[in-house]
């Protein structure tokens, strides 16, 4: 009997596991959690040793870190759930190859950026504020887009200053060769005229309209216009022609159709008395308000400078007590002499403001005739020689 001996060699095989971190696997006669190579002997289907080796490889978790960035009143899913406020929140995914994957979410919250500012417009002015054009005081907020894509608050205070008030006047007439004066009002920083001058005031001497524009300090402007519609003729040439007169004379000049009459010896109505020679002038105002001014000149024209009464009373009532001549010009070396019916001299003057009472020495002198000559020069320097007779009553 011949035996065939065959020798059977141990199976051998190598088995690679990648186990997660955490996980374990039966190798080597026990759980295993760590890497390494582990051998199991078994028992094979022909009854030999069959040597099994697990190399086991441990696969580390995936950790990713993050950080993310939201403005306020956004979420972020994050730690499991939406989250809205900032902190750290951490998330156990499974990765491609079933471990786990932690990933590590570094939040933050970006808040409104808030700015105010402070503005201040004139009445009937606007501002964009608060999403439109305000024109009322108040507090306007508007939601901007601020340079992280956040929301930027922008507070708007807003102040609506009152417009300066400047008053012209009404609307008026002028009179021929008058001026007006426009004045703007004092306290504003510009003026502006219609005709391009910049001062508080406008001289104006002709129809037209006549406007101004002022600045007050605040920047805030204001204007107003006056008309002027009509420019009216002053009084003139009212008076009549110079003229002359002579002795004792009285002349009435009347003007009519004034409002208001002022002469220059004192009358104020519309007749006025001249009775000695000289220039007067009339001022005068009329309905619209114009006034105008004429002169008349009365000259005396006579030889004659001196006038003596034909009677005189002496009896110290006031009235015609001395014998004096009344003088209608200028004269000079002057002499009165008064005689009696027999030819005495019983007065003698050189001084036109002095005059005979009625005596001789201290005695009245009796109710007659008396005679007397005057001797002058008149204003021309012509001499002059008078004689008369007056009669001397009580």
């Amino acid at each position: 009997m011949i035996t065939h001996l065959q020798e059977i060699l141990p199976v051998y095989s190598t088995t690679a596991v990648q186990l997660c971190q955490g996980d374990s696997l039966w190798a080597g006669g026990s759980y295993q959690s760590n890497a390494g190579s582990y051998y199991d002997t078994l028992q094979s289907a022909l009854g030999c040793d069959s040597i099994v080796t697990t190399v086991i490889e441990m696969v580390q978790p995936v950790t990713a870190s993050f950080t993310v960035t939201i403005c306020f009143g956004d979420s972020y899913f994050a730690g499991g759930i939406l989250q809205t406020t900032a902190g750290t929140y951490i998330d156990t995914l499974q990765s491609g190859m079933g471990c786990d994957s932690i990933v590590t979410t570094q939040l933050q919250v970006l808040f409104p950026v808030f700015s105010t500012q402070s503005v201040t417009i004139c009445d009937g002015a606007s501002y964009f504020a608060g999403g439109s054009d305000q024109s009322m005081p108040g507090t306007f907020y508007d939601t901007l887009a601020a340079n992280n894509g956040c929301d930027s608050i922008l507070i708007t205070q807003l102040t609506v200053l009152p417009n300066p008030m400047v008053y012209l006047g009404q609307d008026t007439a002028i009179c021929d060769g008058t001026s007006l004066l426009l004045s703007a009002g004092s306290g504003f920083s510009n003026y502006v005229w219609n005709d391009g001058s910049n001062s508080e005031t406008l001289v104006v001497n002709e129809m037209g309209s006549f406007s101004v524009i002022v600045t007050d300090q605040n920047g805030c402007t204001a204007t107003d216009t006056l008309v002027i519609y009509d420019v009216f003729a002053s009084p003139v040439n009212f008076l009549p022609a110079d003229t002359t007169a002579c002795g004792v004379f009285s002349m009435l000049i009347t003007v009519n159709g004034y409002s208001s009459y002022l002469w220059s010896h004192g009358f104020t109505g519309e007749t006025a008395e001249i009775s000695a020679p000289g220039s007067y002038t009339l001022e005068v105002k009329d309905a619209n308000g114009c006034t105008g001014s004429d002169l008349i000149i009365v000259e005396a024209d006579c030889e004659q400078a001196v006038l003596m009464p034909n009677a005189f009373t002496p009896n110290g009532d006031g009235l015609n007590d001395v014998l004096k001549p009344v003088l209608l010009d200028d004269i000079s070396e002057y002499e009165l002499i008064i005689f009696n019916r027999w030819g005495e001299l019983i007065f003698r003057s050189a001084d036109p403001d002095e005059g005979w009472d009625g005596r001789e020495g201290k005695i009245a002198s009796v109710i007659e005739q008396y005679v007397w000559t005057v001797r002058y020069k008149n204003g021309n320097g012509v001499d002059q020689f008078e004689k008369g007779s007056v009669a001397l009553l009580r």
